[in-house]
């Protein structure tokens, strides 16, 4: 049900301030860019050799150095804007992994680094001369940035397309069919909706962009929204048959469609630029390895998947010489935006679970009836209603059903379960005994509707989870409050409802003062790292959602509450490998539905 793919931070050294570019060591060749003397036209223009920044008509263009054979492209309008909160979530790491080294971060690596860092978008450090590229290869009025393999560019006097090349072999990879557009959004004041189409290749097959119940593999000829759903789940990064990787870069609600005759379109209801991560495939080798030589490291990506005992070990496995394109794709995506930590080994063991178990006993009964029987168990997940019948957001066992939870623990523990549990946290009931303090403190998300906490399920409100106080708020009332699940031995979650079920004020909540459909689609993201900054190392989270980067967190993700059939069954093979190459490292699906 699982596959790992772990990754390593390498410290490298950047030109643009919170976008820190890849070295040259790891870039098969440092960037370049090239233009025409300036004009009028063009006059604000500035460079760095791994950053350019131009005007191009009424947009301001950035293309900037991020990851092997990969550009970040920034656009914006050129007329002044608010700027974004620091608390804008953003899917990239502030520095790219080693793409070719697969060495397990520590646990808390992962949180320290990257969590609270959103980087700046679309801005070079010095302003340089203009000077012509040497490889000759940009026309008249063209602006080009070269990192390895990939070369982009605009013709900044001419159409102003978006253009990427692979520069090994000339090919184009991505040009836009027309100029991206910002007009005023009607979902929310001082945000712009923007409009991103592609043009494509009638053979071109699309992969990832999470989780879909379609039942196919190739996404072409679909269309998904950027709102998750319960059973869908929107990572927006897409690797093409055609050798590239886009990630939409924003956490927008909208969405894309997938022609039927190649192509792709990208909307958002409420940015305030465009952020667009492109990558290529490295330029192929001259001579293939023997494969016969032991010394060689193997072809095969589930080698270095499977290897867990030099990863345990603490060495390194590096990745395979040549990958399959799709392969090399993946390893560039998730060298940008994380990789997860490794997790104990029970995570791939059998999972019990239940519609629910309501009761203490209930849980020793069915751990002593798998030993009874000889039959392996890794885990037993209690379900919603625990803290029954107080109020949501209680986070702690209902003493008449659950009267001793610490002796069920330790019970658990010495039979070699572990126990998991539902308490869906990022809701909380009016009754609940933290609710006063929560709403004087500011920590519950507003409805812009109503002007009053945003309704959640239940008869319960949200959290604002986009408020790193309100979360921190909420994790210690379900992980080292007294008489919390924490408190009482409960180590792993199950973030159910991390969408959040639709909740009814969903739509018009206001997230740390920014409007759902500026940042909605990233709501499972922000929870998913709260949640992991406050559990201990080796712990494990499962959610039915995610975003780009969420893998980083080490969240694992479950299909969502699927049908009951074969037929559900057999979609959930196709939705797991189109997860998997978003990145999601950690995916599986109920068997029964």
């Amino acid at each position: 049900f699982f596959s790992v793919a772990m990754g390593t931070r390498t410290a490298y050294s950047g030109t643009c301030p919170g976008m820190l570019a890849v070295a040259t060591a790891v870039l098969a060749s440092r960037g370049t860019w090239a233009s025409d003397s300036p004009d009028p036209r063009s006059s604000r223009i500035s460079s760095e050799p791994q950053c350019t920044q131009f005007v191009s008509g009424d947009q301001s263009v950035t293309f900037q150095a991020w990851g092997e054979d990969g550009i970040l492209v920034t656009a914006r309008p050129v007329v002044p804007l608010p700027p974004l909160p620091s608390t804008y979530p953003s899917a990239l790491l502030p520095v790219p992994l080693d793409p070719h080294v697969f060495t397990p971060p520590r646990h808390r690596d992962v949180n320290t680094t990257s969590l609270h860092h959103t980087p700046t978008p679309g801005i070079c450090r010095n302003a340089g001369t203009l000077r012509v590229s040497e490889s000759g290869f940009a026309p008249a009025n063209r602006t080009t940035l070269t990192v390895g393999n990939l070369r982009a560019s605009v013709d900044v006097h001419g159409d102003g397309l978006l253009t990427f090349h692979r520069v090994s072999d000339g090919k184009l990879l991505l040009r836009e069919a027309h100029v991206r557009s910002f007009a005023p959004s009607t979902a929310a004041p001082t945000y712009l909706k923007l409009e991103l189409a592609f043009g494509g290749d009638p053979t071109e097959r699309y992969y990832g962009l999470g989780q879909h119940q379609t039942g196919a593999l190739n996404n072409v000829n679909q269309s998904f929204e950027f709102q998750p759903v319960n059973t869908e789940v929107l990572v927006p990064v897409l690797h093409s048959s055609r050798g590239y990787s886009v990630l939409w870069n924003l956490p927008t609600t909208g969405g894309v469609t997938l022609g039927p005759t190649g192509g792709h379109t990208w909307h958002g209801d409420a940015v305030r630029h465009l952020s667009l991560w492109v990558a290529t495939t490295a330029a192929a080798p001259t001579k293939s390895p023997d494969p016969r030589s032991e010394s060689q490291p193997s072809h095969r990506v589930s080698n270095v998947q499977l290897s867990a005992k030099p990863l345990h070990a603490g060495g390194s496995l590096r990745a395979p010489v040549h990958p399959s394109p799709l392969a090399e794709l993946m390893r560039k995506y998730t060298a940008v935006t994380g990789r997860a930590p490794m997790i104990g080994h029970f995570m791939s063991g059998y999972w019990q679970s239940r519609n629910r178990y309501r009761t203490q006993t209930e849980v020793a009964e069915v751990i002593e009836g798998y030993r009874s029987l000889g039959l392996p168990l890794a885990m037993v997940i209690i379900d919603y209603f625990s803290w029954a019948p107080a109020s949501m957001g209680t986070n702690r066992f209902d003493p008449s059903c659950w009267p001793h939870p610490p002796s069920m623990t330790a019970h658990a523990n010495a039979s070699g379960v572990e126990l998991m549990l539902s308490p869906y946290f990022n809701f909380i009931g009016p009754n609940a005994t933290t609710y006063p303090a929560m709403l004087k403190a500011g920590y519950l998300a507003r409805d812009t509707a109503t002007n009053q906490p945003a309704a959640g399920v239940d008869n319960s409100v949200l959290y604002d989870v986009f408020n790193p106080a309100a979360t921190r708020a909420m994790m210690a009332s379900v992980t080292t409050a007294p008489k919390s699940y924490g408190a009482v031995g409960i180590r792993h979650f199950w973030l159910d409802c991390d969408e959040p079920c639709q909740s009814p004020g969903m739509v018009t909540a206001e997230w740390n003062g920014m409007p759902h459909s500026a940042v909605g689609a990233a709501y499972p993201h922000v929870l998913a790292r709260a949640t992991r900054e406050a559990m201990q190392p080796g712990t494990v989270m499962l959610g039915r959602s995610a975003w780009a980067g969420t893998q980083r967190f080490g969240a694992a993700v479950w299909s969502g509450d699927t049908n009951s059939s074969w037929a559900a069954l057999t979609e959930q093979v196709r939705a797991g490998l189109n997860a998997q190459m978003s990145g999601i490292t950690y995916w599986t699906t109920d068997i029964g539905g």
